[in-house]
């Protein structure tokens, strides 16, 4: 089984430079060879900051220029940009030989025992168009953090039977309308760039012909820092609302978190402080129960890749 030399990352950003520069550092820790940042805001200030500070980073801002070489006008909604942004970064990783190419959000890292090329070299069949990592959402244990990045306690994917057990058990304002993660379920790929690819969605990926092979990886995992911190949640929502973030496929339990955010804001600063902590907060007791029933897991990026403070 030969060694894979080349992985490229997409992701389309809106982001804090901090934020943005852990991001980075953290797939050049495991691996990644390119990464190809599609810039929503194409006059985004963080654009030269990360052009001097990094090397072999594709920078594309999506500007009207970018927007009519592909024949459409800016698409509404945050979803079908990041779609045209991955398709288009599936060209680049094809014209630079990568064998893989991975679509995250800013939001999103990925995580593996070795570096991400090694994790990969388990999926080398032929017969694979595509890889989906489990996902694990980071859990705030505070209002206020200096990083998204700096939580270690994380949700794990419980069955029914876990979460019931855990209902029974005293742990169900851990549930925001029943559900357990408040971000999405369905986890991000890593897709083979030779595949027979029609078309990358944003969790999912349309084959020329017939149905996409794709396999649950093994020992990958996709951490989703969701909403860490008021700041951070207060401006996930405001995007949602004013449009800059416009969402179109938000599930039914995401809608719900809206209202709830919204009917927050209406009480100023302090309402929307404790309303945070109610939504996300899980206290002492539960973290231990949950922890014993698997629903929770502790990992420390920091005893493994680069995601400190630059």
């Amino acid at each position: 089984m030969g060694r894979i030399k080349n992985i490229a990352l997409a992701s389309t950003v809106r982001a804090e430079y901090q934020e943005l520069a852990c991001f980075i550092k953290h797939y050049q820790a495991i691996g990644v060879d390119v990464i190809i940042l599609f810039f929503d805001d194409p006059n985004d200030s963080c654009i030269k900051r990360i052009r001097d500070n990094f090397q072999a980073v594709i920078l594309i801002k999506c500007d009207d220029a970018y927007w009519k070489a592909r024949g459409i006008k800016k698409p509404d909604s945050i979803e079908e940009r990041q779609t045209v942004n991955v398709n288009e970064a599936l060209n680049i990783g094809t014209i630079k030989g990568s064998k893989w190419l991975v679509n995250v959000d800013v939001d999103e890292l990925v995580y593996c025992e070795h570096d991400l090329k090694k994790a990969l070299e388990n999926y080398e069949n032929e017969e694979i168009d595509a890889v989906r990592f489990d996902v694990l959402e980071a859990v705030p244990e505070k209002a206020y953090y200096a990083s998204i990045f700096e939580p270690t306690l994380f949700r794990a994917n419980p069955s029914e039977k876990r979460i019931a057990l855990a209902k029974a058990l005293g742990c169900s304002s851990v549930l925001f309308n029943g559900e357990y993660f408040r971000g999405h379920l369905a986890s991000k790929l890593a897709i083979r760039v030779s595949s027979n690819v029609s078309r990358i969605k944003i969790h999912n990926v349309e084959m020329k012909k017939g149905e996409a092979a794709i396999v649950r990886a093994k020992h990958i995992l996709l951490l989703h820092f969701d909403s860490i911190g008021v700041h951070n949640w207060q401006q996930k929502w405001d995007r949602r609302v004013d449009g800059t973030g416009k969402a179109s496929e938000m599930r039914g339990n995401r809608k719900k978190q809206l209202d709830f955010y919204l009917q927050a804001k209406k009480g100023g600063p302090k309402v929307i402080e404790r309303s945070y902590l109610k939504l996300y907060g899980i206290n002492f007791f539960q973290k231990r129960l949950l922890l014993l029933l698997g629903m929770l897991q502790i990992i420390n990026l920091k005893e493994k890749h680069v995601t400190d403070s630059v």
